[in-house]
């Protein structure tokens, strides 16, 4: 049952994240689904009947008070619904990266800012109960200062070469987060679009190193995620995957079994920031992740340590 005060939201696109987009709205009573567009025919099954289907986004927008869009779709769509959204001023969640060109992010960007509202990457990996617990563990000075953030992510399904690269954007965020810094450069090393590594030099003198690729063993979790934090007093270790997160150090902690799933806790955020809350992730977050990615990409062609673009 929906409350009161909900906040109406509707859907661009359709693919496997805005399917759980739209089970998580139809389970939240603070939000409403009253609208979508560029639904594929085959998809439109899975739309409550309520829902109304237009035949552009901005026959959507023009037709309906919304308070947040939902885009999920290939990148230059991505990227017209947005600067559209944008220009309505409604807020936005958007299946990242918004677009891998950085002048075009940062006009969208400058659009959101004008018109004093947000878009948020529907990072289902960040905003996991143990990302987020490793991040607060760090910030508590669990390990003492953090050093070197090992990431490492393999996934069994089939990915376009590009979108593999993708995967990473979580772990550069996570990254910035747990160094407390900003990146400066970076040296990629990416053999044959299957398998990659990615090491980011920051400000303060620590690093990260993101492995990534495609594994084909079913023994394997879908989407296998490891995460290790080497502090000055110890050492974290993090499987957002088996939900479990163990430090060793004197302030030794284990926790298993969190039973909240990323989407959810992102949803809570996203009716924070709603309530005008501050962000945990936002699009510049995206634009940062892309100015890496960047650089890793020139990094791989070079062969060399790549200084990262402001």
């Amino acid at each position: 049952m929906k409350v009161m005060n909900s906040y109406k939201i509707g859907l661009i696109g359709f693919n496997e994240l805005q399917s759980r987009v739209l089970h998580e709205v139809l389970q939240n009573p603070r939000f409403e689904l009253v609208a979508a567009t560029d639904i594929p025919v085959e998809f439109r099954k899975a739309l409550p009947r309520e829902v109304k289907i237009y035949s552009s986004v901005e026959e959507m927008l023009s037709s309906t008070m919304l308070n947040v869009v939902s885009i999920c779709h290939e990148p230059d769509k991505k990227l017209s619904y947005a600067n559209i959204v944008a220009d309505r001023g409604i807020n936005i969640i958007y299946e990242p990266p918004i677009h891998d060109d950085l002048e075009k992010v940062e006009g969208v960007l400058e659009k959101l800012r004008n018109n004093k509202v947000f878009a948020m990457p529907l990072d289902e990996v960040f905003f996991h109960k143990v990302i987020q617990q490793l991040i607060q563990s760090v910030m508590d000075n669990a390990i003492g200062l953090p050093i070197v953030a090992y990431c490492r992510r393999f996934d069994r399904r089939r990915i376009k070469p590009k979108k593999l690269l993708y995967l990473t954007m979580p772990f550069i965020t996570l990254s910035r987060r747990l160094m407390n810094s900003e990146p400066t450069e970076v040296y990629a090393s990416i053999k044959e679009e299957e398998i990659g590594l990615i090491n980011i030099n920051f400000e303060n003198k620590t690093s990260a190193v993101i492995c990534f690729g495609h594994r084909t063993l079913e023994s394997y979790p879908v989407d296998d995620i490891t995460i290790d934090v080497i502090g000055t007093d110890g050492v974290l270790t993090a499987k957002p995957d088996n939900a479990s997160i163990r430090i060793y150090s004197e302030k030794s902690f284990s926790k298993e079994n969190w039973e909240e799933k990323g989407i959810s806790s992102l949803f809570k955020h996203l009716i924070s920031r709603l309530q005008g809350g501050g962000a945990i992730l936002d699009i510049e977050d995206d634009l940062v992740a892309v100015r890496v990615l960047a650089a890793a990409t020139e990094s791989n062609s070079r062969k060399d340590c790549v200084k990262i673009r402001s």
